[in-house]
């Protein structure tokens, strides 16, 4: 008999586990796909030259995210009220929750310029670079 009670016990506890986790990882798709431009931004090799600025300017000829992500973008790098260098863009070519493919890049001056395409995997609302298709230097 205790041992039908604790069979009980444990898959309840196995369901409660499990739920846990699906919502610690829905949660985290949802702010990772927030933060994805920022992600992409890092990615790049020269992101120290971005996030160092005290002010950049989004070329948004070149950019498609959402609202959401383009506020978290300027929470976390400021935007220059006058264009100015870095000159950054980041374009989300598609996004399915778990996976996308992102463009971005930066462009300082004629030799200062980088542009990267990858494809990024969400775990827990951290964005994962899995392959680069194609990364230029100037």
């Amino acid at each position: 008999m205790s041992n039908g009670r604790t069979m009980t016990r444990r898959r309840r506890w196995t369901i409660v586990a499990g739920c846990a986790i699906a919502a610690i990882y829905i949660g985290g798709l949802v702010v990772g796909f927030r933060r994805l431009p920022w992600m992409a931004i890092n990615n790049l090799s020269d992101h120290e030259l971005v996030t160092a600025a005290s002010g950049v300017s989004i070329d948004r000829s070149q950019s498609s995210m959402t609202q959401s992500q383009e506020a978290y973008l300027k929470e976390r790098l400021p935007e220059s009220p006058v264009p100015t260098t870095p000159r950054i863009h980041v374009q989300i070519a598609w996004n399915a929750l778990v996976c996308a493919r992102v463009k971005a890049g930066h462009y300082v001056g004629p030799t200062g310029a980088e542009w990267k395409d990858t494809l990024f995997v969400c775990v827990f609302g951290a964005w994962i670079p899995v392959y680069t298709f194609s990364h230029l230097m100037a």
